[in-house]
């Protein structure tokens, strides 16, 4: 899961030439794209650059590693709760254009467990479901639903911020305001 902090092409930075990974945007959005040798050599240039790129790999490793602990330790609303604020938190919005069966993917379950859980978060309160979306209408009463492992993740990519990681902004079109750093 990337948003406007991070990245793909971590193994291009970090000098490895080929990658098993593939990226999805699935949400609409802009992305921003670099060949590797000029953010290499930009990098080499200007050691903040390299300093942020480094800092946001080691954020993704602990994401990666956080979720794989959550995904063996916690219940499906814990992670479910995860995800959408993490997702949340990525798009800048409150609104998650997700739709049950990706949401079964990502997580792992049958679509009808996605179905259940989502029903009992919104009876709680802390989203509504919307038809091709669900929309965070009350954060604090999920983040009263998740785990830990939400707290972790975030306080990361939150140090990376407060570090002064810079957000690259691409020419606002008035309904396509996301924005993230892509390397390929």
């Amino acid at each position: 899961m990337v948003g406007r902090l991070g990245f793909v092409g971590v193994a291009a930075v970090l000098g490895i030439q080929r990658s098993p990974n593939r990226c999805l945007m699935s949400v609409p959005g802009y992305a921003l794209r670099i060949p590797v040798s000029d953010l290499l050599r930009a990098a080499h240039r200007y050691p903040d650059i390299q300093q942020q790129l480094f800092g946001y790999i080691h954020a993704l490793l602990v994401q990666n590693t956080q979720t794989t602990l959550c995904s063996a330790r916690h219940s499906l609303e814990e992670r479910l709760s995860r995800w959408l604020l993490l997702a949340a938190d990525r798009l800048d919005d409150r609104v998650i254009p997700v739709t049950h069966d990706m949401l079964s993917v990502i997580l792992g379950v049958r679509r009808a467990s996605i179905t259940t859980t989502l029903a009992e978060l919104e009876r709680t309160g802390g989203l509504v479901r919307q038809r091709g979306g669900i929309d965070l209408c009350d954060r604090a009463a999920l983040e009263r639903r998740t785990c830990e492992c939400y707290q972790i993740i975030a306080s990361e990519y939150g140090y990376l911020s407060r570090g002064g990681l810079h957000e690259h902004g691409i020419p606002a079109a008035a309904d396509m305001m996301r924005t993230c750093l892509c390397c390929f």
